[in-house]
Parts: C-alpha cells; sequence; structure tokens
C-alpha cells in the first residue's frame, strides 16, 4: 500500500531548509566556543598542576 502525505511548496521547504542551517550554524558556533573554553580551562589546570608539583606554589591546608 502507498503511503501518501501532504508536501509543502518548494518555497516552504527552501525556507525551512534555510531555518535549519542557521540554527546548526549558531550550534556550531557554541560547541566550538565551549570546546575552546574547556581547553583553556585545560591548560590551565596543567599550569597549576605543574606550578605546585614543581614547588613555585604552595599547598595551603
Amino acid at each position: 500500500a502507498e503511503l501518501l502525505y501532504p508536501m509543502p511548496p518548494v518555497e516552504e521547504q527552501q525556507a525551512i531548509v534555510e531555518h535549519i542551517d542557521s540554527v546548526l550554524e549558531r550550534t556550531n558556533a557554541i560547541i566550538a566556543d565551549k570546546k575552546q573554553q574547556i581547553e583553556t580551562i585545560e591548560e590551565y589546570k596543567k599550569s597549576l598542576i605543574f606550578e605546585y608539583v614543581t614547588g613555585k606554589k604552595e599547598v595551603q591546608a
């Protein structure tokens, strides 16, 4: 049996695709920003560990 369903006009389909592309672009930009933030925090963490291990900073109790 065939299943028939309505399709929006081509112009509306294009508008939907453009909207999805726009949302995806913003989402990808947010993801890239968060990845950069994580990388920066990881670098800071490594530098702190290095400073404590080498004695440049003292552990406070």
